[in-house]
């Protein structure tokens, strides 16, 4: 019976080894299968933040759109207004150019001007050679004690040259002034008497 005893503890024992290592075996799987799940169920969560990430970046864009959107229309419900100016540009070339045009001709008017003050002293100096030539002895010696004059004293003598000039003048305008006067007091006296000789 000791024998029959201890066969059946075995048995049991062997039974209960076996479902033991069968348990393992089965909560391994499981433990496997939950890890699996887990895993997956991570990933989905990850997946998940990433699409809600996403959605909140699209939902920022969609809102920022609508602004800028809203912006145009309120610019484009008010047309700006179309201002043209004209803008005339020279070149500086151009500038240039007409500057050094304008020195020529102020040079060219200078020399010619030269020119002529020139050929009017050459003028003045033939006909004054040709009174110390051509006069009698008393305007030689006139001519002759002038010159002395001008050479002592150039500036005194111009000014008396500019003195008598004006004087000269002042007289030619008083005569001028005197006919003028003249002959409007003759017309004055000729129609006063016609006057009277038609009152008769």
């Amino acid at each position: 019976m000791n024998e029959q005893k201890e066969n059946t503890e075995d048995i049991l024992m062997d039974t209960v080894v076996t479902k033991l290592n069968q348990q393992d075996e089965k909560s391994r799987l499981h433990e496997k299968r939950i890890s699996t799940i887990e895993s997956k169920m991570s990933n989905s969560s990850k997946v998940n933040a990433e699409s809600e990430r996403q959605s909140k970046l699209t939902d920022g864009k969609v809102q920022e759109l609508n602004k800028r959107l809203d912006n145009v229309l309120a610019v484009l419900s008010k047309p700006p207004q179309s201002e043209v100016r004209h803008h005339h540009h020279f070149p500086a070339i151009f500038w240039g150019t007409a500057g050094l045009f304008l020195a020529l001709c102020l040079v060219s008017s200078g020399w010619f001007m030269t020119g002529q003050k020139l050929e009017q002293f050459r003028t003045n100096d033939t006909k004054y050679r040709y009174l110390k030539v051509f006069t009698d002895s008393a305007a030689a010696d006139y001519l002759f004690r002038l010159d002395s004059t001008y050479a002592a004293n150039p500036d005194s003598f111009q000014n008396a040259v500019f003195k008598r000039e004006r004087l000269r003048e002042r007289r030619l305008e008083l005569w001028d002034q005197y006919h003028s006067v003249d002959s409007q007091f003759r017309a004055g006296q000729d129609g006063a008497g016609e006057r009277k000789k038609g009152s008769r």
